[in-house]
């Protein structure tokens, strides 16, 4: 199988190639015809499959991928912290003991607004949610 310009064993599974190429450094990638972001739009359908990867979550996720620190703002269900979580867990499954990620939210921090995204788990990883809530 030929993917990236690259030959892998026959049965790879796609998902394994991606995360094999966001681990590899920016001339790397480049190189191979494609760019960081791409890969985690990919990780994102791979993984995701039945989410919308409209404008904005596109834009987002470039932008998130892109900076080392991102502040999104935008009006209300635009997928602002959709996103965010969706790299969150991707940066989580490609580095699982190299990563950390922080989201914020000007809505009030309750468990049962988080239950979206952490649902996200289902690929069968387990799962330690920290809430910090200083909602009134």
């Amino acid at each position: 199988m030929i993917k990236f310009g690259l030959h892998w064993p026959e049965g790879s599974r796609l998902l394994d190639i991606v995360f094999y190429m966001i681990r590899k450094p920016d001339e790397f990638i480049i190189k191979q015809g494609t760019t960081r972001a791409d890969l985690y739009l990919e990780a994102h359908r791979i993984l995701w499959p039945e989410d919308d990867q409209h404008r904005w979550f596109v834009l987002g996720m470039r932008r998130i991928v892109e900076n080392q620190i991102t502040v999104l703002m935008g009006s209300a269900s635009s997928a602002k912290t959709h996103t965010m979580s969706c790299h969150a867990l991707i940066t989580f499954f490609v580095h699982p003991l190299n990563s950390f990620s922080m989201i914020s939210s000007t809505e009030r921090l309750q468990p049962l607004s988080f239950l979206t995204y952490s649902a996200k788990w289902r690929v069968g990883i387990p799962v330690i949610l920290i809430i910090i809530s200083t909602g009134k």
